[in-house]
């Protein structure tokens, strides 16, 4: 049997008269209907799948300090074409390969009182795509040794190219977490179960990981260790229940 709800919205009209007549008000009352719609159950399912990644992303640059602009621009050039040869030499392609950041601007140091203008700092950022994962490492000491104490390394992530079956797994584990959820407080609430009517997805990529800036790295090679990448989907589930 269907039970209707109504809420009760009252307007209070207050109405202002002279200070020598009472304050009067008149109250109006509304049936408001709850929508059914704000039935059911809501549920959160989560899913997840790990995976070894199979890329690798680079962010390493070059960044130096010369007298003048037109100096630091063209030593900043020259160190950023050696650093993209010696990555091209492991066979990752120019399409592969992306600036993602120039900059110059004055080097100042504070003197006597004073600051001033010491040089011009140029900057070159590069993005680097390695779906080689096992290459990473030697990509890096090639960049280094290519840019000496002028590289600068910002950061490496991994990931999955093609992580569509991932995805579909953790969905599926997701909706399954959701639905034992919904099963168990019908369950307990003595109700049935009906169907969905809402649902609510929030895909989570895998976070970067990061190692340290700095400049150039010692004889032993830098070690990397891409680890496992992890896809998960997270569900908002609102079902009916039924009597």
């Amino acid at each position: 049997m269907k039970k209707a709800f109504l809420a009760t919205l009252s307007l209070i009209v207050a109405s202002c008269a002279v200070p020598s007549q009472p304050i009067t008000s008149a109250i109006q009352t509304v049936p408001v209907p709850v929508s059914a719609d704000q039935t059911g159950v809501f549920v959160a399912g989560h899913g997840e799948m790990p995976a070894a990644p199979d890329t690798a992303i680079v962010d390493l640059g070059v960044s130096i300090v010369r007298p003048t602009v037109a100096e630091a621009n063209t030593a900043a050039a020259e160190l950023a074409q050696a650093v993209i040869d010696s990555v091209r030499e492991h066979g990752v392609v120019g399409a592969e390969i992306q600036t993602t950041y120039l900059s110059v601007y004055p080097e100042w140091q504070y003197k006597d009182g004073e600051n001033a203008v010491i040089g011009y700092r140029a900057t070159n950022n590069l993005l680097i795509r390695v779906r080689q994962v096992e290459a990473v490492s030697d990509i890096i000491d090639s960049a280094v040794a290519a840019g000496g104490d002028n590289v600068t390394l910002n950061g490496i992530r991994f990931e999955i190219e093609d992580d569509a079956q991932l995805l579909r797994e953790a969905r599926a584990a997701a909706w399954a977490d959701a639905a034992a959820k919904a099963n168990q407080l019908a369950e307990l609430s003595g109700l049935t179960l009906g169907r969905p009517v809402f649902i609510d997805e929030t895909v989570v990529s895998p976070y970067p990981i990061y190692f340290g800036a700095g400049g150039g790295q010692g004889d032993g090679g830098t070690p990397v260790e891409p680890g496992s990448v992890t896809v998960s989907v997270d569900l908002t589930v609102r079902f009916q229940m039924a009597e």
